[in-house]
Parts: structure tokens; sequence; C-alpha cells
């Protein structure tokens, strides 16, 4: 697929993200915040924005990349009490693989 068609599909798939994101689909709302912190330019803004609005639903895929952003400082301050926290979160709602960073 040549590069401009392969740009087009992704806006256009991007596109579609932000509007389900903007009518409330949370799950669209976690993609769309995969896709600011992996972008070809990152906006961390936005995915910490995204990650602490899902966190604050108890959505555990959010708590725990919030709290790796936290354990690593990506594009926020690097805080290990908080990062733990989000870890602790996400694996009360049931996301296991976040207990590996509870015994480290």
């Amino acid at each position: 697929m040549s590069k401009i068609l392969e740009e087009a599909r992704k806006n256009s798939e991007m596109a579609i993200l932000q509007a389900k994101a903007a009518a409330g689909d949370d799950i669209a709302k976690l993609k769309l915040g995969y896709y600011y912190a992996i972008g070809i330019t990152p906006n961390y803004g936005e995915t910490i924005k995204i990650f602490e609005e899902l966190s604050q639903k108890n959505i555990p895929e959010a708590q725990y990349n919030l709290g790796i952003m936290y354990l690593y400082g990506c594009g926020i301050e690097r805080n290990e009490n908080k990062a733990i926290k989000m870890f602790e979160k996400a694996a009360e709602n049931g996301l296991d693989y976040a207990k590996i960073f509870l015994y480290i």
C-alpha cells in the first residue's frame, strides 16, 4: 500500500475513534489514548488526560497504562508511589498482569 493510502486509512480510523470517544464510548477513548501515546508524534498530554478520565471510571487498562506513565515519567513527572496506586487499582479491577509491578 502506498504511503499516501496508508496515511489516509490511519486518519480515517483516527476520525472514527475521535467521533466515538466524543459520543462517550470508553473503549474508543482507550484506543485513542493508545494512539496518542505511540503515534508518530506522541501527545502524552492527551494520553494522560484520557487515561485519567477512564481511571476515574475504574477501567483497569487505563489505570495500568497511567501507572506505566508514572513509573517511567512519560509526559508526566515520574512518581513511583502514584504508579503503585494505579497498578493496585488496576489489579483490584481485574487486570491480573498489573500485579507484576506490585512484586518488583
